[in-house]
C-alpha cells in the first residue's frame, strides 16, 4: 500500500500526523506512482525472507528517503544524503514474512527508488518491484 502526502520540508518527515491527498495498492516503488518535489510517498506492505541469514539492504534514490524493517531504521538516506548515491546496511533477519516501510521525498524527474537485497553468500537482487509479500 502507498500513501501520498503534501509536504514542504526539506527532510523525511513522520507521516503519522499527516492526511493523506491519494492512497492506493502497487507491486513496489517503481510502479508508476509518482509525486512532486512538495509531495512525499509512503509504502507499507511485508517483504517474505524465504530463510534465516544475514541480509543486506543496497538503497538508492534521486530524492531523500527513510527504510524501516519491523519499527527498526534500517537506511536513513535523508540527512545529507547525496542523491544518487547507494546506502547499505545489514541485518539479521529470521525466514518469513516481515512488515516494511519506505518513507521518501518527491522525485523531480521521476527517476526510480533502487532497493536491493543480498543473503550472505547469495547474488545480489532487486527488491523494488516485487517488495511486498501478497
Amino acid at each position: 500500500r502507498w500513501k501520498k502526502y503534501r509536504s514542504n520540508v526539506s527532510w523525511v518527515p513522520d507521516v503519522s500526523s499527516l492526511k493523506p491527498v491519494a492512497v492506493g495498492v502497487a507491486a513496489g516503488t517503481n510502479s508508476g506512482v509518482s509525486a512532486g518535489m512538495n509531495e512525499v510517498l509512503f509504502y507499507k506492505g511485508y517483504l517474505k525472507v524465504p530463510a534465516d541469514g544475514v541480509y543486506t539492504f543496497y538503497f538508492s534514490a534521486e530524492q531523500k528517503a527513510f527504510l524501516r524493517i519491523h519499527e527498526a531504521a534500517v537506511i536513513d538516506a535523508d540527512y545529507g544524503y547525496q542523491p544518487g548515491t547507494e546506502k547499505s546496511a545489514t541485518l539479521r533477519l529470521k525466514a518469513g514474512i516481515h512488515p516494511i516501510k519506505i518513507t521518501m521525498k518527491g522525485r523531480s524527474n521521476g527517476q526510480p527508488l533502487n532497493l536491493k537485497w543480498q543473503k550472505e553468500g547469495g547474488a545480489k537482487q532487486d527488491l523494488s518491484n516485487q517488495l511486498y509479500y501478497k
